[in-house]
């Protein structure tokens, strides 16, 4: 049986190929360099989603202030005596 290390390091470093000699497989520094850039994109898109979120809360808010408002004024209108012109005919 294979140790365990030796199947790691098989899996994870690259080989060389018998036939030209070339290298099969990911050099660490790739791995590395492909993670920062995920990590990169994966951090822009949590500040897209920050800002969507409160500008979703902020217009919520507003929007709950003006009904608020409006049915504040409403109730002050409807509290006020109105005058009434009496026509002669």
């Amino acid at each position: 049986m294979i140790p365990l290390s030796k199947r790691i390091s098989k899996a994870f470093l690259p080989t060389r190929d018998q036939s030209t000699g070339e290298r099969k497989g990911f050099v660490l520094v790739e791995v590395i360099v492909a993670m920062v850039i995920l990590a990169i994109a994966v951090s822009s898109l949590a500040g897209l989603v920050y800002s969507v979120s409160r500008s979703g809360i902020k217009t919520s808010g507003d929007a709950y202030k003006n009904g608020v408002l409006t049915v504040t004024l409403h109730k002050k209108e409807a509290a006020k005596p109105r005058q009434v012109k009496i026509q002669s005919v």
